[in-house]
């Protein structure tokens, strides 16, 4: 196994700071962030509670309406639905398009699977099975 760099910089833990918050007030939780091998962002706490497991996606340059399902990796849809299916916590993807932030719940949606990714960094372990989300799926926060 060789290691990758890794790619979320200070603006990136700054972005998802803004959603985290929006979506406290709203959602009357506490995010914590996770540890990296958790490979999703954060925890949605009430209190001692936990309320969702969260992936959290900034896309301020993408419209929702570009395309018709949104592509997140397949490793961290699974590994959300493994906490899911395990401790029975919910896990959410939340994505700030340009028209606002969004969310899903990763429930049992019909989703497409296939192949995808980033081709821009050179980096060929960006390019991996996908998940397709359809973009009807998605509610504004």
């Amino acid at each position: 196994m060789t290691n990758r760099p890794i790619y979320q910089t200070t603006r990136d833990l700054s972005n998802e700071n803004k959603i985290k918050a929006i979506i406290e007030p709203k959602w009357r939780c506490e995010l914590k962030k996770l540890p990296f091998a958790y490979h999703v962002d954060w925890m949605a706490m009430r209190g001692n509670s936990p309320l969702a497991f969260i992936e959290i996606k900034w896309r301020e340059n993408l419209s929702i309406s570009k395309y018709p399902e949104y592509m997140l990796s397949l490793n961290k849809w699974m590994r959300g639905k493994e906490y899911t299916n395990e401790t029975k916590i919910p896990f959410i993807l939340i994505v700030h398009f340009t028209e606002g932030t969004y969310y899903v719940k990763q429930d049992n949606m019909e989703v497409r699977y296939g192949f995808g990714g980033r081709y821009d960094r050179g980096d060929s372990q960006d390019v991996e099975p996908m998940v397709f989300i359809p973009i009807g799926a998605f509610v504004l926060v």
